[in-house]
């Protein structure tokens, strides 16, 4: 019976985190959707668009305008890739690199405090069972689920 609320714990802790997150952005010339983005392409140099939306899990239209953003920004760059000029690959500019260091210390912080009353072996087990959780939810085919279910 307790599994029937366990989306409703994500939703808390998701709109939670968002709240957070953003206000440490609130003095800053940069939304969530940017922010998330240039850390995604700041671990993932040379990465092209579509996956960096397939990796966040967001829309492609949101990628598109982060990078136009960030790249006005000078926090990215983008170059042809040089066996197909179609393809543009995403960097992270030195200039990024002062964003990336606050956003680990937000980040770290809201895991302190989300983590608080966890040992660290608690911790690993739900940083792992999570992530064991989040890959079964990005491969199921939502069709074939909801024939199953009708």
């Amino acid at each position: 019976m307790v599994e029937l609320y366990f989306g409703s714990y994500y939703g808390a802790l998701y709109r939670k985190t968002q709240l957070y997150l953003r206000a440490s952005l609130s003095d800053s010339n940069m939304s969530f959707s940017e922010a998330i983005v240039l850390m995604y392409v700041d671990a993932n140099p040379g990465t092209i668009q579509d996956n960096i939306a397939s990796g966040l899990s967001i829309d492609k239209s949101v990628v598109a305008r982060s990078v136009k953003s960030l790249v006005e920004l000078g926090l990215l760059t983008r170059t042809e890739d040089i066996d197909n000029q179609r393809v543009k690959k995403v960097y992270a500019t030195k200039a990024s690199q002062g964003f990336k260091s606050y956003w680990t210390k937000v980040v770290h912080q809201w895991n302190e405090i989300i983590f608080a009353d966890l040992t660290t072996e608690e911790r690993n087990m739900v940083v792992n069972a999570n992530y064991k959780i989040k890959e079964s939810a990005l491969a199921a085919d939502i069709q074939k689920e909801m024939k199953k279910i009708k």
